[in-house]
């Protein structure tokens, strides 16, 4: 497989080698592999679902006309639970 067709793969203990080799000195032996782990999901989670409601505000900016560019976290989820501000 070549260089530009290779696929971006997760690799769990790649990572946990990058971050601990990255941490100061004083906190290297500060946090266990699952508590990195852990660390690393929450951003993840975090960051797929900004993506998604980020997607999701885009389709309702087309329909409503209205733009949800700089709209905080917090006024997604409640725009897309049904509570949609409006420009009045």
């Amino acid at each position: 497989m070549s260089e530009e067709n290779k696929v971006l793969e997760y690799d769990e203990d790649e990572s946990l080698k990058f971050i601990q080799k990255h941490l100061p000195e004083d906190m290297q032996d500060e946090f266990t592999d699952d508590e990195i782990n852990y660390i690393v999901d929450l951003v993840y989670e975090f960051t797929k679902r900004k993506v998604f409601l980020t997607k999701v505000m885009n389709l309702i900016s087309k329909s409503t006309k209205m733009n949800y560019s700089n709209t905080s976290s917090r006024t997604l989820g409640k725009t897309v639970s049904g509570n949609i501000p409006t420009n009045k």
